[in-house]
């Protein structure tokens, strides 16, 4: 970082400041940039195919179903295809005046249709149940601060 140099006022030039600001915008780039390893790891864990297949699903009595929801985590991606954990992406970071935000955005329809539920399943609040994991995660890593500055995005 830059040295700060006071004038006899006791007031430090915009320049140094201004090279200050900007040098803390790399640290908040680079912090962020190092969690998009524990990101993929975490999405992979939450959303890849691993839980349970629709026949171990079936044999539980349909846990998500709307006539007897139950026993496991509604927020649960059980095995899939794998279409849905491919459409996660990371955009940024962005970098503002007054934040440092990096985006794991869902493309994929079918993140909509779980969060909706419909006639025959509950609603299934992956997005949270996601968040939830990845802060988990970065807080140790990154630090309380910078994991509040993870947004999750679905795109339409």
């Amino acid at each position: 970082m830059s040295q700060m140099r006071l004038l006899k006022s006791g007031r430090v030039p915009k320049a140094n400041l201004d090279r200050l600001w900007k040098d803390i915008q790399q640290a908040e780039r680079e912090t962020l940039n190092a969690a998009r390893p524990v990101i993929d790891e975490v999405i992979r864990y939450v959303v890849g195919t691993r839980y349970y297949d629709l026949k171990s699903l079936a044999k539980m009595g349909h846990p998500y179903a709307t006539h007897a929801p139950g026993g496991l985590h509604p927020g649960i991606i059980n095995v899939q295809s794998g279409e849905f954990f491919k459409s996660f992406r990371m955009i940024g970071p962005e970098i503002t005046k007054t934040k440092a935000v990096l985006y794991v955005s869902c493309s994929s329809w079918k993140g909509n249709l779980l969060l909706a539920g419909g006639g025959r399943m509950i609603p299934r609040p992956w997005d949270t149940y996601l968040m939830w994991h990845l802060q988990r995660a970065l807080k140790p890593k990154l630090g309380a601060m910078f994991a509040q500055h993870l947004k999750l995005r679905k795109l339409d």
